[in-house]
């Protein structure tokens, strides 16, 4: 057969329309807080697929794209997906004349208002060729030698009474070949509300906020069945992912409104519906919903009543999100927020939830999470975000935001990052019940400040006379994916202080993979490793090549996880015990001395080659584990307990990156941006 030519003779494709199945009231049903509608689920409704000759058409340029639009039954128990005229999808294949690139072929309609309509092409598309469809045809990101996908849901959407704006109904759609019909499948997941009350009317912007991406960039991959599957932990060079939505426009009482999502899981949300003058109020939840695809998600009638401002918030009661089970007495942790407004502080309580979990699905803290008490004591700022100090001298503030805890960091160094450790310190003091109740004090209880700003950072405060300590973890890159490398070079000599250098080798790099993670593992680094353990860093700078001084004698031991003498080993009972040990686990063969440690490359000597505290992996080395799971003991009043050979039976050595993982190098195949980021300072002894 030959190839189609439709500048000469315009294809004719029949295209099955879209449709979108409105998901039962169920969980979601939490987030108006008022009585919700009682009338029980909506069901689909059924979309046929008729096959048509179709009409020879040609497309004229000054049709907009992007007009399809829903449209409800009477009853309100389902909607189609219509068909506007001017409507394009793009459609993509592997070029006959090189395997590695797609070409494109764009189509046209000019029937309106259909769920199925034949559209036409004035591009060359060749027979026998799989066909990737997508649309809106414009804003596609491709990748052919991965056959990976990229589009961009906008964290801004336009309210439109009774439908969705333009463009937003992203859909995908596979055909082996042209004489196919074409049945197209929506990404996104709609949610659907009114809005009540006298203010209602006064409402000119709605904000929908998560702390799991639910718009921006995302990366797909297309089947033969021609649903998309959404892949977030890669993006695209220049991709960025958004955990709010804003939904901007003219709001009507009564009326239906959609805000286009993600099809994801997310633990709870905020809605926080504002006016000109910038009056809010908010609804939230806490439940666990998932957007599925191509659903509808009907939250009812929100509310809003006679006035826009919420009751002040005075005070929050304390949230227990963890209780001991064992030990004496409980491990106190307590977690605060510092740059969340009022509306925000569901966001922090999810931020919170997401950044313990992380530490306690690390070793060993999950083995021995049951002696933990965990606290979010919330408090709210003025302004969102921290302040940004100038880089360089002199000192001095770019942006000074009114957050309570008075958060600061450079715009590109970190060193300089601190909050006001009296406030904070007093802060906890005040609120922590077991502060309170005089069973523990502030020294026993590390403080993590989670901050909500997009910025890279972290760092951890000491007070080394007291022990009492507090670290700092932004939400960096709204939780975009940031990556570290262990660094380029290492001593010469395993056993001998030197500035002799050599270089570490691809192969060495491949073998211990590349950290990547998100701001989560900042986290696990700052509090789980520092704040809480005391343990040194273990990295170097690449540009220090000078020998490590030892830490001063501090009141209260820090750093036992290194040591500045070759000849005097803390970690020897591993090492005389590693032969048997890796009979049992292959993994303790990582056990062992290596040079480098406390941001210099020589003089200090670790227990393996890599671990958290090098590379913010998810992963504890042997050592530094019996180290934390000793601090757990203490703090617990259990420390007398404490015996090797018990605590080797249930020692968890496996690293998820190197044990785990498909792939060490995880999020680099395809084209997917990853944040790579500098280690940062060491604690700071105030």
């Amino acid at each position: 057969m030959k190839s189609r030519m439709s500048i000469l003779s315009p294809l004719r494709i029949l295209l099955a329309g879209m449709m979108l199945a409105a998901c039962v009231q169920q969980e979601a049903m939490e987030v108006p807080e008022e009585e919700l509608p009682g009338d029980g689920g909506i069901v689909a409704e059924d979309v046929t697929e008729r096959p048509g000759a179709g009409i020879t058409i040609t497309a004229t340029a000054d049709i907009p794209e992007t007009r399809t639009h829903i449209t409800m039954n009477d009853l309100g128990t389902s909607a189609g997906v219509y068909w506007s005229a001017g409507d394009k999808f793009s459609c993509l294949y592997i070029d006959e004349n090189n395997e590695n690139k797609f070409s494109r072929a764009v189509f046209t309609t000019e029937d309106d208002n259909v769920k199925s309509a034949t559209f036409s092409t004035v591009n060359e598309v060749p027979d026998g060729k799989a066909l990737y469809c997508s649309y809106p045809s414009g804003g596609l990101k491709t990748n052919s030698s991965a056959m990976i996908f990229g589009k961009n849901l906008p964290a801004e959407q336009t309210a439109v009474a009774g439908g969705v704006a333009e463009g937003l109904l992203f859909s995908t759609a596979y055909a082996a070949n042209l004489n196919e019909d074409f049945t197209f499948h929506n990404i996104p997941c709609l949610i659907r509300f009114r809005i009540s009350g006298s203010v209602a009317g006064s409402v000119t912007k709605i904000t929908f906020m998560t702390s799991t991406q639910i718009a921006g960039d995302f990366i797909f991959t297309l089947g033969t069945d021609g649903i998309a599957v959404l892949d977030l932990d890669r993006h695209f060079s220049g991709a960025q992912p958004y955990d709010t939505i804003t939904l901007t426009g003219t709001f009507v009482e009564g009326q239906d409104y959609y805000i286009a999502v993600l099809p994801v899981t997310v633990s709870g949300f905020d809605m926080v519906f504002s006016d000109a003058s910038g009056n809010s109020t908010t609804k939230s939840s806490t439940k666990t919903m998932e957007f599925k695809r191509s659903k509808i998600l009907d939250f009812g009638t929100i509310a809003l009543g006679d006035s826009f401002e919420d009751a002040p918030v005075t005070s929050y009661a304390p949230i227990k999100y963890m209780e001991s089970t064992r030990g004496t007495k409980p491990v106190v942790l307590a977690v605060v927020p510092d740059g969340f407004t009022a509306p925000e502080m569901g966001k922090f309580v999810r931020l919170a939830e997401a950044g313990i979990d992380a530490l306690f699905d690390t070793e060993p803290y999950k083995t021995y999470k049951d002696y933990f008490r965990v606290w979010f004591l919330r408090v709210n700022s003025n302004e969102s975000g921290a302040s940004v100090l100038s880089d360089e001298s002199p000192y001095g503030y770019i942006t000074e935001r009114d957050c309570y805890f008075k958060s600061r960091w450079e715009q590109t160094q970190y060193n300089r990052m601190a909050c006001d450790a009296t406030t904070l310190y007093g802060f906890v003091e005040n609120n922590c019940p077991d502060i309170l109740n005089d069973t523990h004090t502030i020294d026993e209880i590390p403080v993590l400040v989670i901050i909500n700003d997009s910025r890279y950072g972290g760092i951890c405060h000491f007070d080394s006379n007291r022990g009492r300590s507090y670290c700092m973890a932004p939400y960096s890159f709204n939780g975009g994916q940031l990556g570290w490398r262990y660094p380029s070079i290492e001593a010469a000599y395993p056993d001998q202080v030197t500035t002799e250098y050599v270089d570490v080798s691809d192969a060495d790099i491949q073998a211990m993979g590349i950290s990547l993670g998100d701001w989560t593992n900042t986290l696990v680094h700052e509090y789980g490793g520092h704040a809480f353990a005391r343990l040194a860093d273990e990295y170097w700078y690449e540009n220090n090549t000078k020998t490590g001084g030892v830490y001063s004698g501090y009141t209260v031991p820090f750093g036992l996880n290194l040591t500045g003498d070759y000849t005097s080993i803390p970690w020897q009972h591993w090492l005389d015990r590693k032969a048997t040990l890796v009979t049992s686990k292959p993994q303790y063969d990582r056990i062992g001395i290596y040079q480098g440690g406390q941001v210099a490359m020589s003089g200090r000597w670790r227990n393996e080659r890599t671990s958290c505290m090098i590379d913010n992996r998810f992963y504890f080395s042997a050592w530094q584990r019996e180290l934390i799971v000793k601090r757990i003991l203490t703090l617990s009043g259990d420390i007398g307990t404490f015996d090797f050979d018990t605590f080797l039976t249930t020692d968890d050595p496996t690293d998820p990156l190197r044990d785990v993982a498909a792939s060490p190098i995880l999020g680099k195949a395809g084209g997917g941006e990853i944040h790579f980021v500098p280690m940062l300072p060491p604690p700071v002894f105030d």
